[in-house]
């Protein structure tokens, strides 16, 4: 088997793509084709070619996070995880780095907590259907979910470190999550997601 040494300005260029490919969905239509392209792009990219790897156009906005839901059999959902794993997320209760590894090699769904808990929507007459967009989700074991329990974030937020500005900055949450506003808080986390999402196709 061939080992072939790979320079930073490649290994940037591959993410760029890896990136691009995930949120623009590339292999859901056209596989093949799409394929073909991307072969003969990186073989350029391994001669250290000029080459077209990644330079299809991609768009994300805000919507993408608040109209897909999060299902993990999704590529949206993988993408959203993935995406969230690059900022080396805290544990909503200890404050701990999240173990990744762990987490992402059993990956399912009790590793994944509502930042709005459901039953607090359903008593604020939110549609379900409305309480599952990827922004709603952050990384938390079942069992620190279990601790915050299903009340609004205002109360959980007693069960959490009495310093979390570092663990909102690292899950991409804005300080309104305390607000019991589902709707403003969407809005933030949305904008921030969008950043982040943008940085990494740019």
């Amino acid at each position: 088997q061939e080992h072939v040494p790979v320079t930073d300005a490649q290994r940037r260029r591959l993410l760029r793509w890896v990136w691009r490919s995930s949120f623009s969905r590339r292999f859901s239509s056209g596989v093949l084709r799409n394929l073909k392209d991307d072969i003969a792009a990186m073989s350029l990219l391994k001669a250290n070619r000029p080459n077209t790897l990644g330079d299809f156009p991609v768009l994300v906005t805000g919507e993408f996070f608040a109209q897909n839901v999060f299902r993990l059999n999704t590529v949206n959902t993988t993408t959203f995880v993935l995406m969230l794993a690059q900022r080396t997320p805290l544990n909503f209760v200890s404050g701990q780095p999240v173990p990744l590894g762990d987490v992402l090699r059993d990956f399912n769904r009790a590793q994944f907590h509502h930042l709005f808990p459901k039953a607090f929507l359903t008593a604020r007459g939110v549609p379900p259907a409305q309480h599952g967009p990827l922004a709603n989700f952050a990384f938390l074991s079942k069992a620190d979910n279990t601790t915050l329990g299903g009340g609004p974030p205002s109360v959980y937020r007693a069960r959490m470190p009495q310093e979390v500005d570092n663990i909102l900055d690292a899950a991409l949450c804005p300080p309104s999550l305390f607000g019991d506003d589902y709707q403003a808080f969407l809005r933030e986390r949305c904008l921030r997601l969008e950043a982040l999402a943008n940085q990494l196709i740019a």
